[in-house]
């Protein structure tokens, strides 16, 4: 028995940790990357292995990927500007340009 059937968990509750932990360990799950492809080949074996008798395919297809090395905002204030760093976790189309956004940040409804 497991350290978590020890707790009062089933056998069931430690294979679904187990599967969480391994999925958690592989990185960034972030469309076309290296992790990406890594889970779907994962997740094929984890299939094969419970029985799954006719696990789907993987289907591999050509895709455009932007990666961001800086992402930051610069709010320009009275005592100075500041500078936040930044992950940007969107996916779209259209993209800022290198002029940026400008505006005027306010009270809500102003």
């Amino acid at each position: 028995s497991s350290a978590l059937e020890n707790q009062g968990h089933t056998a069931m509750d430690a294979r679904l940790l187990e599967m969480i932990v391994e999925y958690a360990s592989q990185g960034a799950h972030r469309t076309g990357t290296k992790e990406d492809d890594a889970s779907s080949s994962w997740l094929l074996r984890r299939m094969t292995l419970a029985g799954v008798p006719r696990p789907p395919q993987v289907v591999n297809f050509d895709l455009r990927r932007r990666e961001v090395s800086v992402a930051t905002l610069t709010v320009y204030a009275p005592e100075g500007p500041w500078v936040i760093a930044g992950i940007p976790l969107y996916d779209r189309a259209a993209y800022t340009d290198a002029e940026g956004v400008t505006g005027v940040l306010g009270r809500g409804g102003e």
